[in-house]
């Protein structure tokens, strides 16, 4: 009994003793030395269970993590079974030198630390372009730029070899105000370095420096995998195998660190708006060539700014003064930005219409607006010169032509008198001459009756026509019809022109041929207001959403009185609210 006790502990401080014993974890690397921007392999193994998760954090500070595997291996040898557990991190370099991976944590137990020799890529370029498989180089234009003035990057990237997996990570700069952004798409072509053929991909990027001195421009970094040693050579054009499986190899490159110096704002430089532009233009059109002036009647004119080095955001806008006898509208500016291989483009647009309230001759000012060309490198101002306008008084749709003379009557006026004084205006008469009218009149009116009873006596009676209206009342029904139609569709070039189909039908001997001179038939209206809303929106460069129902709300009531005006008693059907 003594003997199975002590055989007993025995057993149990041997399995004590081997859940204490720490687990043997195997470390190694892929190869030593290594390439800068090359990737390697870390791997692990152990025959015993760890203490717990591998935890690779420590790795970071000098390595990039770009994958990591876990695999189980069970072999039987001799009647035995043996277990290997793995794993495998692939790691890239973030500098040369000598570096270290560090422990590895597994719970309490530890890989141990291994020391590495980051070995430099080759400085002289035709040797690096010789021996690289992929190379980044990373160009601005300028190189000393003023503040906000447009720089342009372009990055060119040379693959000797077939890459799948690729990723571009952009240059960055070190002012966190300032956004590089890219500029139009990728151009692919092939170009012979060194008796070496490449695929190259140029990407272009721009940004606007913020502030005098000194800016960094970080490198970009490009990364994919090709085809490891000994797997068999692809060319550059052709596609990666998927499932490299051990023979998949990441490779990195990356592209110069850029200076540029940054140059303030000229002292001499007139005006508060800073336009740094390699081109710069001012123009103007109206929507009537040449137009013309007369008083409450609106006219419209577009103003355009566009620079070349620029964005819209940053031009700005475009202010004159009008005598006090005019009144300014303007619309919201349209703002766009344009492409190209020489960088970005911005386009400010603003339409204004004028109403004269007076009658004369007025003077138009000129709009100005300097800014400095990089390419001369001196300022210059774009200018729209001031011109003089006749404003006609308006037109008055209840004018009365002046009296006529008297003419084969008999009749004259004497000369004016001052009534006020007692005096008195003589008229003389003919008298028999008068008489033989008035017995003239009398044998006609007679004559008349007797036809009019002899026609009753002797012809079917039928009933009187009745005045024909001045367009027929279907033919107003439906065109107000296809204006509410359109409106509530929210058409607005389908209203339009139901506008002014209707107002030709309306005012058939002289009917309004644009917007603006429909808008001026009711002026101080809301028809006016909405009209003149329509026609701003039809003539946009740029067009949102229109509403098409305020519009509709101030023609109906007009279209229904102009309807009684011709005789008729309803244009519109009554299932359509009035």
């Amino acid at each position: 009994m003594k003997y199975f006790t002590y055989r007993i502990l025995f057993t149990l401080l041997f399995a004590f003793g081997l859940s204490a014993q720490a687990a043997d974890i195997d470390t190694r690397v892929s190869r030593n030395p290594i390439a800068a921007n090359e990737s390697f392999q870390l791997i692990l193994q152990t025959e015993e269970t760890p203490d717990g998760e591998p935890d690779f954090s420590p790795l970071t500070r000098d390595f990039d993590i770009l994958d990591q595997r876990q695999s189980e291996n069970i072999k039987m040898i001799n009647g035995e079974l043996s277990r290997t557990i793995g794993w495998t991190v692939t790691l890239i370099p973030r500098r040369t030198g000598t570096l270290e991976i560090p422990e590895i944590r597994f719970g309490a137990d530890r890989s141990r630390a291994i020391q590495l020799r980051i070995e430099e890529s080759p400085q002289d370029r035709q040797q690096e372009e010789k021996s690289e498989d992929i190379i980044l180089r990373l160009t601005a234009e300028p190189k000393t730029p003023f503040v906000k003035q447009q720089v342009v990057l372009t990055l060119q990237v040379y693959q000797g070899v077939g890459l799948g997996n690729t990723t571009l990570s952009p240059p960055r700069s070190n002012d966190p105000e300032i956004h590089v952004r890219r500029l139009g798409p990728d151009r692919r072509y092939e170009e012979r370095v060194n008796g070496r053929q490449y695929l190259v991909t140029k990407r272009q990027y721009f940004l606007f420096p913020q502030k005098p001195g000194s800016l960094t421009i970080d490198p970009a970094t490009f990364q994919g995998e090709v085809m490891a040693p000994g797997a068999g050579g692809i060319r550059f054009s052709e596609a990666p195998l998927p499932g490299f499986g051990a023979n998949r190899e990441v490779r990195r490159a990356q592209s110069d660190r850029l200076s540029l110096e940054v140059i303030s704002v000229p002292e001499k430089f007139p005006s508060t708006a800073w336009l740094p532009a390699v081109d710069l233009r001012l123009s103007d059109n109206w929507v009537d060539e040449p137009p013309g002036f007369r008083v409450g009647e609106p006219v419209t004119r577009t103003l355009m700014l566009s620079a070349d080095g620029l964005t819209a955001s940053q031009l700005p806008p475009l202010k004159f003064q009008l005598p006090p006898e005019f009144r300014l509208y303007s619309d919201k500016p349209y703002l766009r930005d344009s492409e190209s291989g020489e960088g970005i483009r911005g386009l400010r647009q603003e339409r204004i219409t004028i109403v004269p309230s007076q009658a004369g001759d007025f003077s138009l000012p000129e709009i100005a607006i300097d800014w400095w060309n990089t390419s001369s490198g001196r300022q210059e101002t774009a200018r729209l010169p001031g011109f003089r306008i006749l404003v006609l008084p308006p037109v008055t749709a209840d004018a009365k032509p002046p009296p006529a003379g008297p003419v084969g009557t008999g009749m004259s006026v004497a000369p004016e008198q001052n009534l006020s004084q007692g005096g008195s205006v003589s008229i003389p008469i003919r008298l028999p001459w008068l008489l033989g009218l008035l017995a003239s009149a009398c044998v006609l009116a007679g004559l008349a009756w007797w036809l009019k009873a002899r026609d009753k006596s002797t012809l079917v009676p039928r009933p009187k026509p009745k005045p024909k209206p001045t367009v027929h009342r279907k033919t107003q029904d439906i065109k107000g019809k296809q204006l509410k139609q359109a409106c509530i569709a929210n058409d607005a070039e389908a209203a339009g022109k139901e506008l002014l189909v209707w107002a030709a039908l309306h005012w058939s001997s002289a009917p309004p041929t644009t917007l603006g001179t429909l808008a001026g038939c009711f002026a101080g209206s809301d028809a006016e207001r909405e009209i003149r809303s329509l026609e701003h929106y039809l003539y946009a460069a740029k067009k949102g959403d229109w509403d098409g129902r305020p519009l509709w709300q101030a023609m109906k009531d007009l279209i229904i009185d102009q309807g009684d005006i011709i005789g008729e008693q309803d244009l519109i059907s009554p299932s359509y609210p009035r």
